[in-house]
């Protein structure tokens, strides 16, 4: 009986080391398909948001959160382009 760690941890414990970094690396294919879904989710925001400012059909309310919902999408796509540029530049066949 353990009483120490879950196995669970203890099985990814070598994967949060500092050789963890050397394999934070991704194919060209796997950046490609990160960069497409990061540009689609910012066209898809910034026409919605464009659209609501004009479209006064619905509340201010209705607006507001979704144009909270814009900021936080481009957030997160513009912090995937970040990780995917990292990763690729640490790959030895770079894009």
């Amino acid at each position: 009986m353990s009483f120490g760690r879950p196995s669970a941890v203890r099985d990814a414990t070598p994967l949060l080391g500092p050789e963890a970094s050397s394999r934070s690396t991704m194919t060209r294919r796997e950046a490609i398909v990160l960069r497409v879904t990061v540009v689609w989710t910012i066209w898809v925001w910034v026409v919605l948001v464009r659209n609501m400012i004009t479209d006064h059909a619905h509340g201010i309310s209705f607006r507001l959160v979704h144009i909270g919902l814009a900021v936080i999408s481009i957030a997160l796509a513009l912090i995937t382009w970040r990780i995917t540029r990292r990763c690729r530049r640490r790959s030895p066949e770079r894009l």
